[in-house]
């Protein structure tokens, strides 16, 4: 589940931070 969840950040443009959270790198994200 970890890892789907991970890959789906990834692809949305997400980066995990080695604190844990989110980095949102892109402007526009899909629905």
């Amino acid at each position: 589940m970890f890892i789907t969840f991970a890959d789906r950040m990834k692809s949305l443009g997400f980066v995990v931070m080695s604190n844990g959270k989110y980095q949102l790198f892109v402007t526009d994200i899909p629905p």
